[in-house]
């Protein structure tokens, strides 16, 4: 066979480029689909390998034969050649290793070994020019004498393939290689990943299974009175090895009674900013005490929410600084909202996508962070609630020696405390530059110190969260693994709603059992409220979800947080006019919660279908909150659904003042779509 020169030229790069196309897809189907085990897929991908080396041996073969011209594939671009399709292979097993799975890598080592095992093994005898092996059935051989590739080229020590001198001996027939070759590697993949599935479905049938008797045990440890009992008596995770010792100091830290935001405000009205610092200083004592809960001043600042950057918060603790400006506690409050506002100020884009703006906006909250809290530990260095915002403070901007600084500030005050090593745990990361010695270092110093404070456990159990939830786009049967791992041992709440989200929609089971657990330390909230009763909707028990708000409801009858969360679900599961009384009572307890009176102005303008409602919550929140975009978005949705000429001005309106904040980028993208379908009519 003779081709002239272009076209053997083209032919060459024809094959060379359909073989590395074809490997490449037949890697991707090799690996399988992405969210989970199905046999064609490996077939299919295998087939392809296979199909992908025959083509590149065969085509060269049938291009350059004997007659090839000189020079054209010599021993040099052959080496090339067979070391370009060898790195290849081997990319496609550094591929596999993404699974995480010791199983699927020696299945995908030994099916690719073998594949260049028989690519290496026909190399030799058409090297040899051997073709008495299969002369009684030589129109099924991979190819005839007379159309052979020279691999003789070849030297005997080739850098890729070492030593060929003992390639040289007759063996099996060429078809049978390659029949023996795909059916071996066949099995040697599929047996790979049926174990690697069948140990995934093995855990997951097992949190499904006790999914019933967990659910049964959770509600009827929510029966119990006591709050204390009521958290001690909830079910662990299904075979969890949590420690008895720090659920109990778990228990007893957020169980512990202390002052809410709305009985400090209502102190504050009282003019009575000496018993909030009265109060604060107690949970200090006993936080201090031997018998007395650890880190119960920490939690008091987290069960005031005195932490959340919005309005009312921020009025509050003002008025509480101007009436006791030498409080350590209102100086603590005061820099723990600004630290919140400036990570909010920044927003979450990473470095490079954060506007001049916004950096400038977070400084701006750091610096009055800085001074509330470096104040506040002037007065009284033992509140130990000021130094993880601080050391927070520091990373954001940057500023590495502060962070130590106020690291070290820390942890001469009380280097066993849980908030700070939680902190100092977080930092340690290498997306913070794995500070303070690293996450290793930071677990084993927690470690070290459990027997001074049992909720250190809860630490050391951190770097298995932060490996389960760092979106690396493992495979969902090592994910659940991941998850399972780390929540092994006890966790707080933040920790376990985090694992619970990344396995939202792949097991919807187990996610409701984290929320669950979650809920048993911080039963009040809002969101882990939202989100468990969603995920038990979307797994199809509206009905739990339903009960389980209403015991919560009936539980804290005039906690709003719980009351718009007990709306929200009987709007999800269609029951309207429950929603509405729950908004109108919650409203009723306070005009001025923007939230729901947001919900309530979404409800009657989607759901409830009226518009004059919707028009009547929409001018009242313009009017409580005119620096809200609440009552904007409600007056542009009621007046788009009645196709009013003024909808326009009023979906712009929102969108050049509020459009480009990252909390209401949710909406702004439904009022553009909105725009794009619906164009405005043209003057004229």
């Amino acid at each position: 066979m003779s081709l002239n020169r272009p076209t053997q030229i083209l032919g060459g790069l024809f094959i060379a480029a359909y073989s590395v196309l074809t490997m490449v897809c037949g890697i991707a189907m090799f690996l399988g689909p992405p969210n989970g085990f199905e046999l064609s897929w490996l077939i299919t991908g295998f087939v392809i390998e296979a199909g992908a080396l025959w083509t590149f041996v065969k085509g060269a073969d049938l291009l350059f034969g004997r007659d090839r011209p000189k020079g054209l594939i010599g021993p040099t671009a052959m080496k090339i050649i067979v070391c370009a399709y060898g790195l290849i292979l081997i990319a496609a097993l550094v591929m596999s290793f993404r699974s995480r799975s010791w199983q699927l890598n020696a299945g995908s080592l030994a099916a690719l070994s073998l594949m260049i095992w028989a690519a290496l093994t026909l190399a030799r005898r058409r090297a040899r020019g051997d073709t008495n092996h299969d002369v009684a059935n030589e129109d099924d051989s991979i190819e005839s004498a007379s159309d052979r590739v020279r691999f003789d080229m070849l030297p005997a020590e080739s850098p890729c393939l070492g030593d060929t001198s003992e390639m040289t001996r007759p063996g099996l027939p060429a078809r049978t290689i390659w029949l023996t070759t795909i059916l071996v590697g066949l099995v040697i993949s599929v047996g790979a990943r049926l174990i690697m599935q069948s140990r995934a479905a093995n855990v997951a049938s097992v949190t499904q299974n006790d999914y019933t008797v967990f659910m049964a045990n959770a509600m009827k440890a929510d029966a119990i009175e006591d709050p204390l009992q009521r958290c001690l008596e909830s079910p662990d995770l299904p075979h969890a090895h949590w420690n008895r010792e720090t659920t109990v100091a778990h228990c007893r830290m957020r169980t512990f009674k202390t002052l809410e935001l709305a009985d400090i405000e209502a102190l504050l009205r009282d003019k009575k900013a000496d018993a909030i610092d009265r109060a604060f200083a107690s949970y200090l004592t006993a936080q201090e005490s031997e018998e007395g809960p650890k880190g119960l001043i920490d939690i008091a600042f987290q069960n005031a929410r005195l932490g959340k950057a919005d309005a009312r918060t921020r009025k509050i603790i003002d008025e509480w600084k101007r009436q006791a400006p030498a409080s350590a506690f209102a100086l603590t409050a005061s820099g723990l909202q600004y630290v919140d506002a400036a990570h909010e100020a920044r927003g979450g884009a990473s470095g490079s996508r954060v506007t001049e703006g916004q950096w400038n906006r977070m400084r701006e909250q750091i610096r009055l962070a800085n001074t509330d809290l470096h104040r506040a530990v002037e007065i009284d260095p033992r509140v130990t609630s000021a130094y993880p915002p601080l050391i927070y403070a520091s990373a954001m901007d940057g500023d590495g020696d502060a962070m130590e600084h106020n690291a070290n500030l820390a942890l001469d005050v009380d280097p066993s405390n849980l908030v700070i090593r939680s902190q100092l745990m977080n930092q340690s990361q290498p997306m913070w530059g794995s500070a303070f010695g690293g996450v290793e270092n930071q677990r084993d110093e927690s470690a070290a110190l459990v027997s001074r404070n049992p909720l250190l456990r809860m630490v050391t159990q951190l770097p298995l969260v932060y490996k389960a939830f760092c979106d690396c786009n493992y495979p969902d049967a090592y994910t659940l693994q991941l998850v399972l791992e780390a929540s092994d041992a006890d966790l707080a709440p933040v920790q376990l709603t985090k694992l619970a989200s990344v396995i939202y929609d792949s097991n919807r089971h187990l996610a409701i059992m984290l929320y669950t657990e979650a809920l048993r330390f911080d039963p009040r909230n809002e969101e882990i409220l939202r989100w468990r009763s969603e995920v038990m909707i979307d797994a199809g028990d509206s009905k739990g979800a339903l009960d389980v708000m209403l015991t919560m409801a009936r539980r804290f009858p005039a906690d709003n947080q719980v009351a718009r969360q007990l709306a929200v679900i009987y709007r999800q599961t269609g029951h309207i006019k429950e929603a509405e009384e729950t908004f109108l009572a919650i409203v009723a307890r306070d005009p001025y919660d923007v939230l729901a009176l947001g919900f309530l102005g979404d409800l009657y303008n989607h759901q409830a279908h009226q518009p004059e409602k919707a028009a009547e919550v929409a001018r009242r929140l313009i009017e409580l909150h005119p620096d809200h975009p609440a009552g904007y978005i409600v007056r542009a949705c009621y007046l788009m659904n009645a196709n009013s000429p003024e909808r326009y001005e009023a979906i712009h309106y929102v969108l050049n003042r509020f459009g480009d904040e990252p909390r209401w980028a949710g909406s702004a993208k439904e009022l553009r779509a909105y725009l794009a379908k619906h164009p405005e009519p043209t003057s004229g």
